[in-house]
């Protein structure tokens, strides 16, 4: 095997360090299965608490929201989830429909801290029940994981423990890593006492800097990746 390949277990084990969001229906289901976290959660780093100290999101309430039109209120609440999510405010839960926390581990702090983006106007539809919903586009850019990932397997020997790729990951994103760019549109639903964006597989993909598809092709086969 090449040094800049390695088994999709350990793009498994990888993923494990990433937010995972899987999408249902209507609604979202968050598994967080992060050794990294439980193993530094009773001993952060310096840089972990700095980022942990940093001062929070300024960003409309939900009572706020609900005092807005749909097509502003909507436009809002994403700057909300985005803006909260960029920082690492756990906060951006709040702004998702069905989240009931949000943590963020090394890798995962590194691509949102660096992601950026730019909303577009918010348009009205209706699904095929008649059920009326806005749309907002986004275009973000973030830091490219599988630019990160493969630049590090270039720089760790083939007998690299996973601890030590993990460790190359990071470092990588935490350089002048590439970034990659997501034009998406992001479904936001009014509910009764709430505006939430809701997770589909583009908006999940554009806020791991494209684990998730990255994931997927490795998934799906090809040489070197048995």
């Amino acid at each position: 095997m090449s040094q800049n390949k390695k088994p999709k277990g350990l793009l498994i084990v990888l993923i494990t360090e990433i937010v995972l969001i899987v999408i249902g229906a209507v609604a979202l289901v968050i598994v967080l299965i992060s050794r990294s976290k439980s193993n530094t959660a009773d001993n952060p780093s310096v840089q972990e608490e700095e980022e942990i100290a940093q001062e929070p999101a300024e960003v409309l309430t939900q009572e706020a929201l609900a005092a807005l039109s749909p097509e502003e209120g909507a436009k809002a609440t994403v700057q909300a989830f985005l803006t909260c999510y960029q920082q690492c405010d756990p906060r951006a839960a709040e702004y998702a429909s069905g989240m009931d926390g949000l943590s963020f581990p090394a890798i995962q702090a590194k691509i949102a801290r660096g992601m950026t983006f730019i909303l577009g106007e918010t348009r009205m539809t209706t699904d095929e029940t008649g059920f009326e919903y806005a749309l907002v586009p986004v275009t973000i850019e973030a830091p490219s994981f599988a630019s990160a990932y493969e630049e590090a397997m270039k720089q760790v020997g083939a007998d690299a423990s996973e601890e030590e790729i993990l460790k190359a990951v990071e470092e990588q994103l935490g350089k002048e890593a590439e970034k990659q760019t997501f034009n998406i549109e992001i479904p936001v639903f009014d509910f009764i006492d709430s505006r939430q964006v809701q997770m589909t597989s583009d908006l999940s993909d554009a806020i791991t800097g494209g684990l998730i598809s990255y994931m997927a092709q490795q998934m799906e086969g090809g040489e070197g990746h048995e």
